[in-house]
């Protein structure tokens, strides 16, 4: 069988599915564009410094001698650092293991039968792999964390999961829970999210009764610095099982549905007091997935209020985030395929943030 393609629920009994055209493909997941509510820093090869100046304090007294004493005022400086790794994945395939499958018929003849390039069966995992890569990027960025464990040690990890598809450097979401950490004005609760069991996480007919989300979107608007809700471009990323949750509330209350708007990407938003809501369903498909100790999730529902400037993401090209790189090598007679970039995620400046978990 295959290395990369699962055929154990597939039989193959000679001339039956002959080749990749007459397999029926599942739809693939809808993820936003890197920059739809990223701001993407190319450019980035190793560790760099960022500096962010602010704003002088109080200055200006009334001035009653000729003799003027300066100020002591000051602009305040914040200091961080883009430290990026390099992040990378290879697939490979031998063409004796098609041989007892329908990807036969796809194959090469003679000699060149060990070369996979080009073949339909290439240019399908290459096409699948390139999506895993850009997965891959958007994982580290949102869920990247340095302390990720699994539940067995302590952790919030599936016990099923290797945290090195997590800890290799902290992403936003392990940022703004450090910001949370020395400003606790900057969380609004969910309270659902203390649950102790799936079904005590999920929101419930009283939460709708009660406009819970409403509540959250309200709090965290009205809680947040006046530079973020003042600013052209914030942004408020939620996972769907909060949008659903506010769309059944805004049902009840009036029996309208959310007016949805179709983004270029393929992702629905919808405004809340002007704000673009953006439900972020890669979230929920990889807490669901690998965030569970078996008896509840990790905080399934989660709010970001940011803006698109203040969520960045370090890279040395953009294009190397779904970039392959396929060959075939003659000695081995395998065939391979490479992906790999430099990557890191940056919450510039922290006063741009509130956090709902």
């Amino acid at each position: 069988m295959p290395s990369n393609i699962n055929l154990s629920t597939v039989s193959f009994d000679g001339k039956e599915v002959m080749s990749l055209r007459e397999a029926f493909y599942q739809a693939v997941f809808q993820n936003p564009t890197i920059d739809q509510f990223h701001t993407v820093v190319n450019g980035i090869k190793a560790k760099q410094q960022m500096i962010y100046l602010g704003q002088f304090g109080l200055t200006g007294k009334a001035q009653t001698s000729c003799d003027i004493t300066a100020t002591t005022a000051t602009v305040p400086a914040v200091e961080k650092f883009w430290d990026p790794k390099y992040i990378g994945d290879r697939i490979e395939e031998c063409f004796t293991d098609l041989l007892q499958t329908f990807f036969v018929w796809g194959l090469k003849n003679g000699v060149q039968k060990p070369d996979l390039t080009n073949t339909d069966f290439a240019l399908f995992l290459e096409e699948r792999f390139s999506l895993a890569a850009y997965e891959t990027a958007l994982r580290f960025a949102w869920l990247g964390d340095t302390a990720a464990d699994i539940a067995t040690n302590g952790g919030y990890l599936s016990n099923s999961v290797d945290p090195a598809y997590f800890n290799v450097f902290n992403g936003f979401w392990a940022q703004a829970k450090g910001i949370v950490a020395n400003d606790a004005t900057k969380k609004v609760a969910i309270p659902n999210n203390a649950g102790t069991s799936f079904a005590a996480q999920a929101f419930t007919s009283t939460d709708t009764s009660n406009n819970l989300v409403t509540n959250i979107f309200q709090n965290m608007i009205y809680g947040a610095d006046l530079r973020l809700r003042g600013a052209k471009d914030k942004v408020i990323i939620a996972t769907q099982s909060v949008v659903d949750q506010y769309a059944r509330e805004r049902k009840a209350v009036n029996n309208i549905e959310l007016a949805y708007e179709r983004t270029e990407s393929g992702i629905d938003t919808f405004k809340v007091d002007g704000i673009d809501v953006i439900p972020f369903q890669f979230l929920d498909r990889h807490i669901k997935a690998y965030e569970s100790n078996g008896t509840k999730w990790n905080q399934p529902h989660r709010i970001l209020f940011t803006t698109k400037g203040n969520l960045q993401i370090g890279t040395e090209e953009t294009s190397n985030l779904s970039e392959l790189e396929p060959f075939y090598d003659k000695k081995s007679k395998k065939y391979c395929v490479d992906y790999g970039f430099n990557l890191d995620a940056k919450i510039a400046e922290d006063y741009l943030t509130m956090v709902a978990y």
